[in-house]
């Protein structure tokens, strides 16, 4: 009878063991509504980051596939709900997006789920205390990558202050077998063109029915000379990105993270502060100097038949490109010229659409420049002046 007892009692013990342990794991890998902070985000081992600067509240939803050991197989992202918080540039919103869904996908690999089909959602939460401070790899990526890459990349892009942001996917033994470069971030930038851009002519053709006559129409457009440049710089932290990039593979993820404990994927962010650097730089040089290069244009101007015939005066500011070679070009040209000289607004847009045809025209013939530099090679300037009629 009492082992009868001592039999029912175990048993009773272990199926509320049971029970209990089941009721902790099903509560565990059944949640759905996961909370994170965006000044804290896990798997991307950066020094800069912070999606406080990017995003307001948002949420990332996900369907998620688990085996039988509750580890994550296959995470597809659905619904995002993301809010901007600020005023930030285009490239770095969508670098940062890209980045905000894979922090998402580390949290959610970080968990164990139920068997099968599962469904959750990240909520990323503003918060107000200290924020986390990640470590610092730029030694380490220093040391692995090279230092000649780093600082071949902060001579091209004096003045700013960019990371770009890298996934490194291992095998089984955390040994790096491909990287991917998922965006770049620009955190800070100066020197930049203050101008709004230039004003020029496109030339647009096009023809009527099936006849095979042609018009030309002269239509304004504009370029953003601060877009450019962005976009030039953006391209440089890529190509100096995807070839730190290539440096990481066959390497183990923890001797570039510096984190033992990492095993798996990982996103590493590479800074490239250009901020301070010092370069020596030197501006285009005219064979014969400033004075020669207003003299060659104005004799010019002076010989232009729509000029000569109007008695045109006034000031006329042109800023050309010079290429790498020497040659140069016209970027833009604009002229102050007195209502005296013209009766129409139509004869006035006649004789700047002249003048700009003469200096396009000088500008081709004239002798080669002596290209500006920065650190000794030769580099693509622009110089403006400006001449009197």
């Amino acid at each position: 009878m009492i082992r009868l007892l001592k039999t029912i009692v175990m048993g009773m013990l272990l199926c509320t063991a049971l029970t209990g342990k089941a009721q902790e794991q099903t509560a565990l890998i059944e949640q759905c509504n996961i909370a994170a902070f965006l000044d804290s985000v896990p798997g991307i081992y950066a020094g800069c980051l912070n999606f406080s600067d990017f995003f307001a509240e948002s949420s990332v939803s996900a369907k998620v596939v688990a085996g039988k050991d509750g580890n994550v197989q296959r995470i597809k992202i659905g619904k995002r709900n993301i809010n901007i918080n600020g005023n930030c540039d285009p490239v770095s919103i969508k670098t940062a997006r890209k980045l905000l869904v894979e922090s998402s996908k580390s949290i959610i690999r970080s968990k164990r789920w139920k068997p099968g089909k599962s469904r959750c959602t990240i909520l990323w939460k503003p918060r107000y205390s200290k924020i986390i401070k990640k470590r610092d790899t730029s030694k380490i990526i220093e040391s692995i990558a090279g230092k000649d890459i780093i600082e071949s990349a902060k001579k091209k892009l004096k003045g700013a202050d960019c990371s770009a942001y890298i996934i490194a996917e291992t095998d089984t033994n955390g040994i790096v077998q491909k990287t991917r470069h998922i965006g770049n971030i620009h955190w800070s930038e100066k020197e930049l063109s203050q101008d709004n851009g230039k004003i020029g002519n496109l030339d647009v053709s096009f023809s009527s029915g099936n006849s095979s006559s042609f018009a030309i129409m002269r239509l304004p457009y504009r370029v953003d000379e601060k877009k450019q440049e962005q976009q030039r710089r953006d391209r440089i932290v890529t190509k100096s990105a995807e070839t730190i990039g290539k440096g990481f593979i066959g390497k183990h993820i923890s001797s570039i993270t510096g984190c033992e404990e990492q095993k798996r994927r990982a996103c590493i962010e590479i800074n490239i502060d250009a901020m301070e650097v010092e370069i020596e730089q030197t501006n285009p040089v005219f064979p014969g100097g400033a004075q020669k290069l207003k003299e060659l244009f104005v004799e010019s101007l002076k010989k232009n038949k729509t000029v000569k015939k109007y008695n045109v005066t006034g000031n006329i500011r042109i800023k050309l490109n010079i290429k790498k070679n020497g040659k140069a070009e016209v970027w833009d040209v604009s002229a102050k010229i007195p209502a005296s000289c013209c009766k129409s607004s139509y004869r006035m847009k006649k004789i700047k659409e002249k003048i700009h045809e003469e200096v396009t025209r000088t500008a081709k013939k004239m002798p080669r420049w002596t290209p500006g530099t920065c650190d000794g090679e030769p580099e693509e300037r622009q110089c403006t002046f400006k001449i009197e009629l």
